[in-house]
């Protein structure tokens, strides 16, 4: 594993304080536009790869709320549909809010997995030639269900045989959320962290719980920051820190 930085430029250019829908929306109208250090980071997830079949379902994660995660999965997305000629597929994993009112939600994540919605009613392109995106969904009910692997490791197949790379959007890890469950049916996991912000305890046990899982842990993505890599992430990992 090893960690990319993601500068503070970087990601004050990008749309870090946006909402997810907002996020969906700037990818529809071709506002998403990746730097140097998200297509650094898609060269590198292309080099992990053998044949066109590995490494096609990356989740990225975080230990909290509002470290970026939507819009590192955003970039990352955009910078590797640029770097590669076949279809790819954003997934928005977070269970929307239950005060959101159905009339204005398109039916998504949640809808494929628990309500057995047919693919190409939750798939919606953007002005991105050959980027597509899956929002959250239908709210359940509160309780109505839990994530089962088998359920889940047919769905991610099924995105798998339409799609050549499938990006998630995962809820973060510090919370009672599908975060783990999902995580540990994908082909990888990029362990987002902003810097400043998180305690090497959290980040830690957020990566231990995801082995546990048997999560593939990828590496760490380290935003908003120049350069410095604090010691707690390069002990995590078992490696010095490279920056692109």
């Amino acid at each position: 594993m090893s960690i990319i930085i993601l500068d503070e430029q970087q990601t004050e250019a990008s749309p870090n304080s946006m909402s997810r829908q907002n996020i969906q929306n700037a990818l529809r109208a071709r506002q998403v536009t990746p730097g140097r250090h998200f297509h650094a980071l898609a060269s590198r997830l292309l080099s992990l790869r053998s044949d066109s079949n590995e490494h096609k379902t990356i989740g990225i994660t975080s230990c909290s709320h509002g470290e970026g995660t939507s819009t590192v999965a955003s970039n990352l997305a955009v910078a590797i549909n640029n770097a590669i000629s076949g279809e790819v597929l954003l997934v928005d994993c977070v269970e929307p809010r239950q005060t959101l009112s159905k009339k204005t939600i398109n039916p998504g994540w949640i809808d494929l997995v628990f309500r057995d919605a047919d693919l190409p009613d939750v798939v919606r392109p953007t002005d991105v030639p050959r980027l597509n995106v899956i929002g959250s969904g239908l709210p359940l009910e509160r309780g109505a269900g839990t994530y089962g692997r088998e359920q889940l490791l047919n769905v991610v197949q099924l995105l798998k045989e339409r799609f050549e790379f499938v990006f998630f959007d995962l809820p973060c890890g510090d919370e009672m959320t599908g975060c783990i469950p999902i995580a540990s049916v994908l082909d990888g996991v990029l362990l987002n962290v902003k810097a400043g912000k998180i305690s090497s305890l959290k980040a830690g046990r957020l990566q231990r719980e995801l082995q546990v899982h048997n999560a593939n842990v990828l590496g760490v993505v380290l935003n908003q920051t120049h350069s410095y890599v604090p010691g707690f992430l390069k002990s995590l990992i078992g490696m010095e820190s490279t920056s692109q």
